[in-house]
């Protein structure tokens, strides 16, 4: 006995990487750490009396800019 399976022509294409997604995903990772990277250079800008608004010290905010960005991505 034979079978016969109808398989849509676009079917096998779904096997494939898409060159497009990697390529969209390597961008969102470049935008987050220079998005990361101008955040945490605005945190030392600020002055004493803004940091102390914010409710952080100057080595707190020394601390977290210093933090490597693998700490703030997910996992």
């Amino acid at each position: 006995m034979t079978r016969t399976v109808a398989v849509p022509r676009d079917a096998h294409s779904y096997s494939r990487p898409n060159p497009a997604h990697h390529l969209s995903k390597a961008v969102s990772f470049i935008e987050g750490y220079l998005q990361y990277r101008r955040e945490r250079r605005a945190l030392l800008a600020l002055s004493p009396h803004l940091l102390k608004d914010i409710g952080i010290s100057r080595a707190d905010a020394e601390r977290i800019a210093h933090a490597p960005f693998s700490h703030w991505t997910k996992r």
